[in-house]
């Protein structure tokens, strides 16, 4: 199909992700999202709802879509997009980093000393900052998603990934967001979140699911390859810190 060049980025740069983390991020999870409950408004999704996924009680198929992109080709000569039939892309995460880091650059491009963005929590920074850096708060999902961090920043931007404040249940079974491309379904692991340090955002979105997917000791060892820094909470409410980061912790 025919696309923006905006809409092409936006493509690649999941690709790109996608690639990197050989898969553990994937940008045709739309398919499995919906599945697994995430069809509608957000409000509703929560919403007490009968059935089990694996009994199709609502008419869906009886097992979820399996994602790969392998299929997908951006074609930035010829202006289009090639998507496999039945394929679906869900860029929401790499859309609002990419907002985030684009209207961050933008803004010191007008001539704005300095800014700093937030698009549904993807931070974005540019230009000047105050003296210390943009004290950036920063949630902690083992403690309520209270602040439990203050991060301080000159330039880059910082992102959370994490599996508790989009969650709801299914039937009795406990659903997030965040879907593991291996087996098409929520991520089920030791890790409830991870927040990544990065020179941009949609590379720190993509890149902190992956984490979250591939858990703890996959996932540290992704993060050493893929970022300067991030922090990975767990369940239990430990925290791993991987790379040079400074941290203070919320009164």
């Amino acid at each position: 199909m025919p696309a923006g060049e905006l809409l092409r980025d936006a493509v690649d740069a999941s690709l790109a992700l996608w690639r990197a983390t050989d898969g553990l991020f994937d940008p045709t999870v739309l398919g499995a999202l919906e599945w697994w409950g995430y069809d509608r408004d957000f409000a509703l999704v929560r919403a007490p709802r009968s059935g089990h996924p694996d009994r199709s009680a609502d008419g869906r198929d009886a097992s979820p879509p399996v994602p790969t992109a392998a299929g997908v080709v951006v074609d930035h000569d010829r202006g289009t997009i090639t998507v496999p039939s039945g394929v679906r892309l869900d860029l929401g995460g790499v859309g609002k980093g990419l907002a985030a880091d684009r209207l961050a650059a933008y803004l010191v491009g007008r001539g704005v000393a300095g800014a700093c963005v937030s698009v549904g929590g993807d931070i974005a920074v540019a230009g000047d900052h105050p003296a210390g850096g943009w004290c950036v708060p920063v949630l902690d999902p083992a403690h309520g998603n209270r602040i439990g961090w203050r991060v301080p920043m000159v330039d880059g931007s910082l992102v959370q990934s994490n599996r508790t404040v989009r969650s709801w249940l299914l039937g009795g079974v406990e659903c997030h967001h965040i879907i593991d491309p291996r087996i098409a379904a929520p991520a089920d692991n030791e890790v409830l979140g991870v927040i990544v340090r990065a020179d941009c955002a949609w590379w720190a979105e993509g890149v902190a699911k992956a984490a979250l997917v591939a858990g703890s000791v996959e996932g540290a060892a992704l993060l050493r390859r893929l970022v300067p820094a991030a922090w990975m909470i767990r369940k239990d409410g430990s925290v791993m810190l991987v790379g040079d980061i400074e941290l203070g912790r919320a009164a």
